[in-house]
């Protein structure tokens, strides 16, 4: 009696995987399966809570966005107005003390365009980044090269503008100094000494909710290079 000649594709069909110990839970996460054979029951329930904090970032978003609008751009907000004050005080001054006209004006044209920085800075930078942050889905959590393509940009124009926002600061004191040394018998010009403190305390507020911003955002990317380097391990 000769064997029968079955060729592969016929065995096949009557091939089954089987586990050989049936497992006692089973979860699904994103692409990851697990099966949990023995040990507490409550274990997949840990490397649950693990792998969310690992790879699910909306609770650094929200953060972010948090930041955003309670402290950075009320922040520059209120400063915004503080300069627009200023600004609208210099103008006033000028008209009604003509012999000290050019001094307003020398001020006016150094405040103008720190308007138009702070201005442009929360337009162009925070709201731009707030929106990016709140439109993204959580379902498609951040990766290192979409970090770099939707907040890179973000992140380095808000550096730049950050160093000319120090300069000013530097430069409003400098004047405050220049003021207090003056000690100048003129009422009016006590006031622009008032005003000035005022923009530098509110410059200096608006400078220390960047710098948390800049180190959330350079600690967020350094989190996700880590874990893309720990995924390309495993």
């Amino acid at each position: 009696m000769q064997p029968a000649n079955f060729n592969r594709q016929f065995i096949n069909k009557f091939r089954q995987e089987y586990i050989c110990y049936p497992h006692v839970e089973e979860q699904q996460y994103q692409n990851f399966l697990f099966r949990q054979f023995t040990g507490i029951g409550n274990d997949i329930s840990f490397i649950g809570n693990w792998l969310s904090h690992k790879t699910d970032d909306t609770e650094t978003r929200k953060q972010l966005a948090g930041n955003l609008e309670t402290k950075n751009i009320p922040c520059t907000d209120r400063l915004l107005r503080q300069v627009q004050n200023f600004n609208k005080f210099l103008s006033s001054s000028a008209q009604k003390e003509p012999y000290a006209a050019d001094y307003y004006y020398l001020l006016l044209a150094d405040s103008t365009p720190f308007f138009s920085l702070v201005s442009s800075f929360r337009e162009k930078i925070q709201l731009q980044l707030l929106n990016k942050l709140a439109s993204h889905t959580a379902n498609e959590p951040y990766t290192v090269e979409m970090f770099d393509k939707e907040l890179g940009n973000l992140l380095a124009g808000m550096e730049v503008d950050t160093g000319r926002i120090c300069k000013y600061y530097d430069y409003f004191i400098f004047l405050l100094k220049e003021e207090s040394a003056n000690n100048r018998d003129i009422a009016l010009l006590t006031q622009v000494g008032d005003y000035l403190q005022k923009m530098i305390s509110f410059t200096e507020k608006l400078l220390v909710a960047i710098e948390c911003t800049q180190s959330e955002l350079e600690k967020w990317r350094t989190e996700l290079t880590s874990l893309e380097s720990q995924e390309l391990y495993n």
